[in-house]
């Protein structure tokens, strides 16, 4: 059985897939923890400014944190798809 060397350009391209993953990976987390972060500012402003229930920054905000969070963890999924297909 003959085993091939992979190319000068095989490997380029690999070590190129590699880092795109480690980038989307750091970009998920980086944009989790902003969003947490950003709750929990948004929860102490309405805290200090008497906002409850359905009058609140929080609430307001609510759906475009979700779909940033989705994102995120999309992000996350196609870097573990690209980690599959090396």
């Amino acid at each position: 059985m003959v085993m091939c060397k992979p190319s000068d350009h095989d490997v380029a391209i690999e070590e190129k897939f590699s880092k795109l993953q480690q980038v989307l990976i750091q970009t998920s987390n980086d944009t989790s923890n902003c969003l947490k972060l950003l709750k929990k500012h948004l929860s102490d402003y309405d805290n200090r400014n008497g906002n409850h229930f359905t009058n609140t920054a929080t609430r307001f905000m609510r759906t475009d944190m979700r779909n940033a969070k989705d994102t995120a963890m999309d992000l996350k999924h196609v870097a573990h798809d690209i980690n599959k297909n090396q």
